[in-house]
């Protein structure tokens, strides 16, 4: 018993005065296991790694019914926005934007920042999502959401939708116009007719027209198109692109048939031109006016198609004998319309030419 207790006051006496032997590291440093940041960092993410999945088995009824709940809001028309994706179809999501899968089955990449499990109060990472669980986005985060089936999810906030890459089997890698056409179905602004058919030489009517500009301008200021089809089906896009100021208001008198007709170059030009603010179209080329030989620049919506000339969005048409003219009064095929859409969005997609 004595000798416990002398023990004792030599171990008390050693700590007083440091001098007691570094077993772990030294008492209250950085490598000592009981007080290190580092440690308790470490044992605490083993604790939350640990219950999280005891965490989301007691709750996952709870979610399921949150979720259940949030699904009927939004077919009430209240609340968030139900996004559904076929397989390889992907949801972006930033600061403050959030996602929950509700159906199916999707995997999450954080590109920067990071994303919170809200749902069980841990961080996400890379790897596949939980069902009925919601994740938000962390400031200055970017995080893309890949469905691995058909899955439907609800989302807050802002995001962009890309739907499954395409893979047309008439547009081929020798076409010129190959990379406008998957640019332009990329960003969103153009479909194919198909899931494997683009059809480049269809023509465009004058409602597609109008429905890709209200897409286009919508995309350019909001940063993600929502408007979908209503009735009839370009009824939404007609009424968005007056409001805006993309079209006047004498577009709202046209008929069905009208509507259904196949849009003129000149025309089509003048619309796409509304789309996007004039300082888009900054001056890369030289045309001069009336340089191009079947538009003078007195013409209906020439100045829109001459400042398109020389933002280098388009180059002219026809054989090498007509290279530079501009065929305001045919049509236009779905193949340059991919083009032009590219060059609206992309700058260095934009073409030089000089015509005096």
């Amino acid at each position: 018993m004595l000798k416990n207790r002398i023990f004792a006051l030599i171990l008390v006496l050693l700590l007083f005065t440091g001098a007691t032997p570094a077993f772990a590291g030294e008492a209250g440093g950085p490598n000592d296991p009981l007080v290190s940041l580092s440690y308790a960092k470490t044992w605490a993410q083993t604790v939350l790694d640990s219950a999280v999945p005891s965490i989301s088995a007691t709750l996952n009824p709870f979610y399921k019914k949150a979720a259940a709940n949030a699904v009927a809001s939004l077919s009430a028309g209240a609340g968030s926005s139900l996004v559904s994706l076929s397989s390889g179809g992907a949801i972006k999501i930033t600061t403050g934007s959030s996602v929950t899968l509700v159906s199916g089955s999707a995997a999450l990449s954080v590109s920067s920042g990071a994303v919170v499990n809200v749902s069980v109060g841990a961080q996400a990472g890379s790897g596949k999502l939980n069902q009925y669980q919601r994740y938000i986005a962390c400031e200055n985060t970017s995080a893309t959401v890949t469905a691995g089936a058909a899955s439907t999810f609800i989302v807050d906030g802002t995001y962009t939708k890309t739907d499954a890459p395409s893979v047309f089997t008439d547009v081929l890698a020798s076409d010129w116009f190959y990379s406008d056409v998957y640019n332009a179905v990329d960003m969103g602004l153009i479909n194919g007719m198909s899931a494997t058919r683009f059809e480049p030489d269809g023509k465009l009517t004058l409602a597609q027209a109008v429905k890709l500009a209200a897409c286009m301008h919508q995309l350019y200021h909001d940063g993600a198109v929502t408007l979908e089809n209503g009735d009839p089906w370009y009824q939404p896009y007609l009424d968005y692109a007056e409001e805006k100021g993309v079209i006047s208001d004498l577009y709202a008198s046209l008929s069905a048939q009208q509507y259904d007709a196949e849009i003129t170059r000149r025309e089509y030009i003048y619309i796409f031109y509304n789309a996007l603010p004039e300082s888009e179209y900054s001056q890369i080329n030289t045309v001069a006016d009336n340089a191009i030989p079947d538009l003078i620049i007195s013409d209906e919506h020439a100045a829109e198609i001459y400042a398109f000339y020389r933002a280098g969005i388009l180059t002219g048409s026809g054989d090498s004998a007509t290279m530079n003219w501009f065929l305001p009064d045919t049509h236009i095929a779905r193949r340059e319309v991919a083009a032009v859409l590219t060059r609206m969005f992309d700058a260095s997609a934009r073409r030089t030419v000089t015509i005096s």
